[in-house]
């Protein structure tokens, strides 16, 4: 018995460290295309509406490739959606090193997002599953947490960076790491036990029930407080995904109207990054012990705070430095606390498409927040109010919350 738990916990460290690779590149990808966007503008000429269409198109490839890979998961494994999903990630991130034109840029960030958002779906799964639900909130969430250091690292690279950084060598070098990465996963990734167990009881339980008893593997028979809890946690992530989204990519190129050069816009993103992956663990942890309402209120009301009242920070570095800081924690944190929220809603044998539904929700609300940005600047808005409008966000994502955890009890009959 000792032996059982001590290979399980084993495993659970290999499955967590390659899982934490992984959203470690798909952070490095989400926050390097804001960071490289005012070179990318000034070479290709972009207006600021055509550079929201490219924000846009990553993110809805990730809307797109949650969905599907969801429903993968669920069906061929966790394991081989995930291969598959970094290998696409891999190929089209190196292909956009290769664009020449506006719209060429935009097809390949949006294929790049369609192995992005894949990814998401197995990783929860397959990290939630190898912990088991005591744990599976922080443990989740401590895996999500590798995107915003991710983040960080892209941005203080390019701070870093000795002379103009070549915004295609990033993405070509970007993509021959990921090819590396899909090799040691298909190589050292365990396939989770939880799906196989699973698969083996359904084969069994069909093949002994009667043909007229038999009901679908994924069909889920649940209260209505259930689907509202599940209707709650999308609205959720839709608008923290939205201001997010809004954040990461158009954060330098605010900074950099503003008078910020481009090293300096490129350490308030690593500040954001940073402080969002320390805030992934803060406000993870409190969820895991209870305290999800609060810790998840209180970053959703930083994150209003900034956005409402910039000003309070000046116009200074440190300034800049502290809001890029302050909502980075506020948030990330509470982004990362949803992924780890998320897989305790669903069975196992459907644990990969609800995740990628909820996932799907949020990468509708990073799809609609960078492209509404761009299009109200296109039309006079200030930056100041652009911004204003993430208050409100938050709050409807915090009244959303609240509607799903106080339906997270009334589970789906026959959860693990």
């Amino acid at each position: 018995m000792a032996e059982r738990f001590s290979a399980r916990g084993e495993q659970a460290w290999r499955v967590g460290l390659l899982c934490l690779v992984v959203t470690m590149f798909e952070g490095f990808d989400l926050q390097i295309i804001g960071v490289l966007a005012p070179t990318i503008g000034r070479e290709m000429a972009l207006t600021p509406a055509a550079l929201g269409g490219v924000f846009g198109a990553a993110t809805l490839g990730l809307l797109g490739g949650a969905i599907i890979s969801g429903f993968l998961a669920d069906k061929v494994g966790r394991k081989p959606t995930l291969v598959a999903s970094i290998g696409v990630f891999a190929l089209c991130t190196w292909a956009t090193s290769f664009a020449q034109t506006g719209d060429q840029l935009v097809l390949a960030r949006f294929l790049t997002g369609l192995g992005l958002g894949g990814a998401m779906p197995s990783i929860a799964a397959l990290s939630s599953e190898a912990v088991g639900r005591k744990n599976h909130i922080a443990f989740v969430t401590i895996m999500f947490a590798g995107m915003p250091f991710g983040g960080a690292l892209s941005a203080l690279a390019v701070a870093l960076w000795p002379g103009e950084i070549s915004w295609r060598s990033v993405f070509e070098i970007g993509g021959w790491a990921q090819l590396g990465l899909t090799l040691a996963i298909l190589a050292l990734m365990p396939e989770s036990r939880e799906f196989v167990d699973g698969k083996r009881a359904v084969r069994a339980a069909a093949a002994n029930a009667p043909h007229e008893a038999r009901v679908p593997a994924g069909a889920i028979r649940a209260p209505i407080s259930y689907w509202i809890g599940v209707a709650g946690l999308c609205i959720a992530f839709f608008f923290t995904l939205l201001s997010l989204h809004f954040f990461l990519n158009w954060l330098p190129s605010m900074l950099s109207a503003q008078g910020f050069g481009g090293r300096n816009a490129a350490f308030v993103s690593c500040a954001f990054g940073m402080a969002g992956a320390c805030g992934s663990v803060v406000v993870g942890a409190m969820a895991q012990g209870g305290r999800a309402r609060l810790a998840m209120f209180a970053a959703y009301a930083g994150v209003a705070f900034v956005s409402a009242l910039p000003w309070v920070f000046g116009r200074s570095f440190a300034g800049a430095l502290a809001l890029g800081a302050l909502v980075g924690f506020c948030l990330v944190g509470g982004q990362m606390t949803l992924y780890g929220l998320a897989p305790g809603f669903f069975a196992s044998r459907v644990r990969g498409l609800g995740v990628g539904v909820t996932i799907a929700a949020g990468r509708l609300g990073s799809f609609v927040g960078p492209t509404l940005a761009g299009a109200l600047l296109a039309l006079g808005w200030t930056q100041r109010d652009v911004m204003a409008l993430n208050a409100p966000a938050a709050l409807l994502a915090a009244g959303a919350l609240a509607v799903a955890v106080s339906c997270s009890g009334k589970a789906a009959p026959g959860e693990d």
